[in-house]
C-alpha cells in the first residue's frame, strides 16, 4: 500500500525552535509602563513552521497575539531580524526572560504554553 506525505506523521525539529523577548519601560508615563514583545517559532501539530507574536503590558493578560505560518525556519529568521531593528527603534531590548520573568497575572497553564516554547534568545 502507497502512502501520501499528508499520511506520515509530522517531522519535528525542536533544536530549531526558538523565543526572543524585548521590553521596554516608559517611566515619564503616569503611571509608569513596562510593555513586552515576544516572537517564538514553533512547529503546530502538523510539523509546519509558525511564528507566535505575543505583545502587551508586562503585568496584564497579553493584549494581542499573532500567528502567522513561515515556509522555513531560514524565512523566520529574516522577519526576526526585522522585527529586532523595528523594536530597537522602539527603545526594546532583548532580555532572556520566561512568561513567569514578566509578572504576567492570571496565567494558565495554556496561555503560558501558547507563548512560549522553545528556549529564550
Amino acid at each position: 500500500m502507497h502512502t501520501s506525505d499528508s499520511d506520515r506523521d509530522p517531522v519535528y525539529d525542536l533544536s530549531r525552535w526558538w523565543c526572543v523577548t524585548w521590553q521596554k519601560v516608559q517611566p515619564d508615563a503616569d503611571p509608569p509602563v513596562s510593555r513586552y514583545y515576544r516572537l517564538c517559532l514553533q512547529q503546530d501539530l502538523w510539523g509546519q513552521w509558525e511564528l507566535l507574536r505575543c505583545w502587551g503590558r508586562i503585568g496584564q493578560k497579553p493584549t494581542r497575539e499573532r500567528r502567522e505560518r513561515v515556509d522555513s525556519p531560514g524565512a523566520a529568521e529574516v522577519i526576526r531580524r526585522q522585527v529586532q531593528k523595528t523594536r530597537r527603534q522602539h527603545r526594546y531590548v532583548p532580555v532572556e526572560a520566561p512568561l513567569v520573568a514578566l509578572d504576567m497575572a492570571d496565567w494558565t497553564t495554556e496561555n503560558n504554553a501558547r507563548c512560549f516554547a522553545g528556549k529564550s534568545e
